[in-house]
């Protein structure tokens, strides 16, 4: 009778332990919102959960980068465009000043327009996104790509290279384009000319009251 009681009670607190270990771990669920505490325990199901926390990472920063790509491919858009109406302008005031009609004062005054252009002009090549990154300077992105020097003239400090972003596992999409080919390399003749050398040599030739002639 002693051994039974004694074998009773052995499995009683054996089934006590278990009972309460199972409170516990209800408990710690409940206190940590997660279902699987230690992964040691469910390792299956651990595994599952990281690969899914994984994926859901992957995906969030998949689509901030694509948001980082519309930002700036519509910020390089609004200023293209601006530069596309900009040489129109300078079409139409070039059309206007090369007759003999015109007046040395009202040459002066569209030469004054024509270099307060190119400084806009300027600004637009070093347009930055919100984030202050340089949309035309290739992989460098932190300073102003294109410098004005004491002669007058303008240097591009930026390089070649095309900054792309994932929006997906297997796709990269540019997030600009090559300020270098857009802004300093305009086709005259055979020859390669900055668009700020163009508009220097345009408000130049302003300065006489003989006819001019002027490429772009």
């Amino acid at each position: 009778m002693t051994i039974s009681t004694k074998l009773f009670s052995s499995q009683m607190l054996d089934q006590f332990k278990l009972i309460e270990g199972r409170l516990q771990k209800l408990q710690t669920q409940i206190s940590t919102g997660s279902r699987i505490p230690q992964s040691s325990e469910q390792p299956m199901d651990a595994v599952t959960l990281s690969a899914r926390r994984e994926l859901e990472s992957n995906i969030a920063q998949y689509q901030k980068n694509l948001g980082k790509v519309n930002e700036r491919l519509s910020l390089v858009d609004t200023t293209l465009e601006e530069t596309v109406n900009m040489a129109i302008r300078l079409q139409e005031l070039f059309i206007a000043s090369n007759t003999s009609t015109v007046t040395q004062a009202e040459r002066l005054a569209t030469r004054e327009e024509v270099l307060n252009m190119r400084t806009t002009m300027l600004s637009l090549a070093n347009t930055s996104d919100s984030a202050g990154d340089a949309l035309f300077g290739g992989f460098s992105t932190e300073d102003s790509p294109f410098r004005l020097q004491e002669n007058g003239s303008v240097k591009f400090t930026g390089d070649g290279g095309e900054h792309r972003l994932s929006v997906s596992e297997t796709i990269k999409l540019p997030t600009s384009i090559n300020g270098a080919n857009v802004f300093m390399e305009v086709d005259v003749d055979g020859k390669k000319k900055s668009v700020f050398e163009l508009m220097s040599g345009f408000a130049n030739a302003l300065l006489t009251n003989e006819s001019f002639t002027q490429e772009f």
